[in-house]
């Protein structure tokens, strides 16, 4: 592989896949399944949680243990609105 080609793969700089909010409080949320939403969009839920500060990781363990226990208490760092948190939740088939 010559040099060019290095430098066209290599990777400039880090992607951010995530916009995180700007600012905002720390709160703390009880997340449950909707008893009667049909589908569950938990890939958007871990996004919810992701842009409020939780890593990636910690966001998809929370999901899980709301899946398999049918609730969890999450601490998010950074809150903008916590009726913006509970809606978006809201439309991936969780209730907080």
């Amino acid at each position: 592989m010559d040099s060019s080609s290095k430098e066209q793969f290599a990777r400039l700089e880090p992607v951010r896949a995530i916009d995180r909010v700007a600012s905002g409080t720390p709160a703390v949320f009880s997340i449950r399944l909707q008893p009667d939403h049909p589908a569950l969009r938990t890939i958007e839920a871990m996004f919810v949680l992701a842009r409020r500060g939780l890593s990636m990781l910690k966001a998809k363990r929370q999901i899980e243990a709301v899946i398999e226990t049918g609730q969890a208490t999450v601490e998010l760092p950074t809150v903008e609105d916590t009726s913006a948190v509970v809606a978006e939740l809201d439309t991936a088939g969780f209730e907080a």
